[in-house]
């Protein structure tokens, strides 16, 4: 990159910030900060869901595993519209009809304080380590283009998007957000007409080359891509669930997302604003899954340049490829990513935290302009942990030998009690305190169990070497989640001996579900490792681990609607999905 390309980045980051600090002066109380009045217009805020979602994440691993893996992204096609219609035909309205600033709050009326604490919590630790991963990919892009060094490259973006997002509200950033589409279509559109230029052929070239040579759509040809195999690192019907439970978690669960659809101001609107994204999405996914195929072809030609695969070959093509000053604008798009995903997610833990916690426990009664000064602070501190995290991400993705796609899934074990209770808010008027209480303690339990499967074999894996033991990466014996088995069983008779003391019943029930949970885990990893490992270690997929998971909260949600006890009519009456006003009998 020339001084010109740093020149273009300055000027974007100058007038990003210039915007905030004028919406600033607007700002009267905390609805103004949080939900700018709810008066924003459809247009300004379905972009700003769509730049949002779209991560600094998804623009690198998108194109990169296109590149490195083949189009296996088509499955997500119809998995979105599968999960998006319901979602925005019935639960969006009902739940917007409350007019809630925090989506929790609707937990405490379904279940209780403690499940709206809880979910607050994981919330506020999940987005934690998410906004790492953003730095680390975002950080990364940038280290593939200037050369800067990682660590000081994650500095540098953290404190500017801190600064950044603690300037301004809501307002400033939907209306900065669209600045940043964009921007980002902008530096999409670039990367396309060069590679387009740059490969014999053009774009038919482009995007025929892959399947005359085995890359686009040679998984579905693949038998492993079908089993369901803990070992095979793509699953079809594992890509399928993903995709159609991705839009069902950011729609029914995520506080960044359900903030900028109550600020549509209607539940007209905001069905409106879904739409908008929607459209804006899916030709955003094809336009990256052309840049895939693209980069594939480009090297495909050009045997003569280093090798490149996943997440390192479209950055080494913008920056070898492009001339001056295109890649300070790719640049330049590449932080509206980031710098509008750290936006949302600054926001919205703002949100969570000042209504969760500093107004119900901290300063009740706080007025409003104190109010959009602890958000601010709020903001800042989270910048703060982001950049500690992000380090973390660094290091573990090293260790790991990870790519962006993979480093991001191990720090997911945090949020996966949230959608989950606000299904079973939503859609069972049987679903109770403790049915989200034994859930989220199996799944707790199940999730570090495979978690560990994951971290062992993958180090296990990385450091083979023909001729070594297997080790983790082998098979395994099945003692270890006996004996938690052992443990949950010991834990559940103390806690039926203890149920007159609550808090030491509660305790205990807890962790023997999260006991039996773990060992539930071990033991899948001692079944299959022995079961299918022969002579080589393998190492557990990354996207394996949330098929667990899914099929015990769905267990559970369907024992619970069946046998579970009626609850109370005030806990379900006007809160559930299919509610007609009468007792559950």
């Amino acid at each position: 990159m020339q001084t010109i390309d740093y020149i273009i980045l300055a000027i974007y980051i100058a007038v990003l910030c210039v915007i905030s600090w004028i919406f600033r002066r607007v700002k009267k109380d905390s609805q103004d900060f949080f939900l700018a009045g709810r008066s924003l217009g459809v247009i300004p805020i379905g972009l700003s869901v769509m730049v949002t979602t779209f991560s600094a994440v998804n623009y690198l691993a998108m194109p990169g595993e296109i590149a490195s893996q083949g189009l296996y992204m088509l499955a997500s096609l119809p998995a979105f519209f599968l999960a998006a219609w319901p979602v925005a035909k019935y639960w969006m309205p009902r739940f917007l009809e409350m007019r809630p600033v925090s989506v929790y709050a609707f937990l405490e009326e379904r279940f209780d304080g403690k499940v709206r604490l809880l979910c607050a919590v994981l919330f506020l630790a999940w987005r934690l380590f998410w906004m790492a991963v953003a730095l680390y990919a975002s950080c990364k892009i940038m280290h593939l283009l200037t050369g800067m060094d990682l660590l000081w490259l994650l500095l540098l973006c953290s404190i500017v998007a801190t600064a950044y997002s603690s300037i301004g509200g809501m307002k400033a950033v939907v209306w900065t957000d669209v600045l940043q589409f964009i921007v980002l279509v902008g530096g999409l559109f670039c990367i396309i007409g060069f590679l387009i230029a740059k490969i014999d052929g053009g774009i038919v070239t482009a995007v025929t080359c892959p399947f005359r040579n085995g890359h686009g759509l040679a998984n579905f040809s693949d038998h492993s891509f079908f089993t369901g195999s803990p070992y095979s690192r793509l699953c079809f019907w594992l890509l399928l669930l993903g995709y159609f439970l991705t839009p069902v978690s950011t729609m029914c669960s995520d506080q960044m997302t359900i903030q900028r659809l109550i600020a549509s101001g209607s539940v007209k609107n905001a069905v409106k604003t879904q739409t908008v994204n929607a459209m804006l999405t899916i030709p955003t996914e094809i336009i990256l899954w052309f840049i895939g195929l693209a980069v594939f072809t480009f090297f495909f030609q050009h045997p003569e340049l280093p090798k490149q695969e996943g997440d390192t070959a479209l950055f080494f093509f913008i920056s070898t490829q492009l001339p001056t000053p295109i890649p300070g604008l790719v640049l330049s798009g590449m932080m509206a990513a980031v710098i509008s995903t750290l936006n949302a997610v600054f926001n919205g833990m703002a949100t969570v935290y000042l209504k969760e916690f500093h107004v119900r426990y901290f300063r009740p009664g706080l007025p409003e302009e104190r109010q959009v000064r602890v958000a601010r602070i709020a903001t800042a501190v989270i910048g703060l942990l982001a950049i500690a995290l992000g380090l973390l991400i660094i290091y573990s993705a090293k260790w790991l030998r990870q790519s962006v796609v993979e480093a991001s899934t191990i720090f997911k074990a945090l949020e996966i009690i949230v959608m989950p209770a606000f299904l079973f808010a939503i859609l069972s008027k049987r679903a109770s305190t403790t049915l989200v209480w034994v859930t989220a303690g199996l799944m707790w339990g199940v999730k570090v169990g495979t978690l560990t499967w994951y971290t062992l074999s993958t180090a296990a894996v990385a450091h083979w070497e023909p001729g070594m033991p297997m080790g983790w990466g082998g098979p395994v014996r099945p003692y270890a989640g006996i004996a938690f088995v052992a443990l949950g069983i010991v834990l559940a008779w103390l806690w039926r001996v203890c149920r007159a003391r609550r808090r030491t019943a509660f305790t205990l029930m807890l962790c023997s579900m999260i006991s039996f949970g773990y060992a539930a885990g071990l033991l899948l990893w001692s079944l299959f490792s022995n079961t299918l490992i022969k002579d080589v270690p393998r190492s557990l997929s990354f996207q394996w681990g949330g098929l667990p998971l899914t099929i015990l909260y769905v267990t559970m949600g369907l024992l619970w609607c069946r046998f579970g006890p009626p609850q109370p009519k005030e806990k379900y009456q006007g809160l559930t999905l299919f509610d007609s006003g009468e007792v559950v009998k």
